[in-house]
């Protein structure tokens, strides 16, 4: 199913290319560590994944708006969003998706989506309208045998999901998801968060939770590896903000 904020640790970005890598490492951290005391927590972590993802969807935002405004009104037609989005071949969304998250947009009806408007389109999990479109969608597409509820098969193989993620999104512990509680996760970003926290068990040396500089630069070989990592490469680059 489409990740809304699928993300996981600020650490993990394109910086592992850069030249001086354990200089750039230790530079975030700093950055993370707002209360100056040499290790980063859950929350602190998370708090910067929140905010970087923000400033490059709003960065994405405005290169949509550039490409897609064809009559230079600076809000988009129904139209001219699907000419955009349908020009990529690999595009997973139906004609009907798409025109409903639109209608659920366009908060003032206008038939136009403004630049926040658009903003929800693309990044629902601020909209419980549009977040509702999406996520039913996607549960529909996983629910294989419309039995209403997905399994843990179907997570896994007609989503394309982390099994481990399966668990934490079954609140009841019933061996199925529902829909609310796809909802409840995406809205509440459970997947950052639950991200974060794997990132966290794996370069914890000391068993604090919290990471230090030189905890995070030691364990970057393991890191840029994990399952999550691929997450925040594709989702923060902070060199650029």
């Amino acid at each position: 199913m489409e990740r809304l904020v699928r993300s996981a640790f600020v650490f993990l970005s394109t910086i592992a290319l850069q030249v001086d890598c354990n200089q750039e490492l230790r530079d975030i951290h700093k950055r993370a560590d707002t209360n100056s005391d040499g290790k980063v927590s859950h929350e602190e972590i998370v708090t910067l994944l929140t905010e970087s993802r923000s400033a490059k969807a709003q960065r994405n935002i405005d290169e949509i708006m550039n490409k897609a405004d064809k009559n230079g009104d600076e809000a988009l037609a129904l139209d001219e969003l699907m000419a955009h989005i349908f020009d990529d071949d690999e595009v997973e969304l139906t004609e009907d998706v798409v025109k409903d998250k639109f209608k659920a947009a366009d908060h003032n009806n206008d038939s136009l989506l403004s630049i926040t408007e658009a903003y929800n389109f693309h990044y629902p999990e601020g909209s419980e309208h549009v977040l509702d479109i999406v996520v039913k969608a996607e549960f529909a597409k996983a629910d294989t045998d419309n039995d209403g509820k997905v399994s843990l098969d179907e997570f896994v193989q007609e989503a394309g999901e982390e099994e481990g993620d399966f668990a934490k999104i079954d609140s009841n512990n019933d061996g199925y998801l529902t829909v609310d509680e796809l909802k409840k996760w995406e809205s509440s970003l459970g997947h950052l968060k639950g991200a974060v926290s794997s990132i966290i068990a794996k370069a914890d040396q000391d068993g604090d939770s919290h990471l230090s500089e030189d905890e995070l630069v030691q364990s970057w070989d393991g890191l840029k590896h994990h399952s999550d990592a691929d997450f925040i490469v594709n989702w923060h680059d902070l060199s650029e903000l």
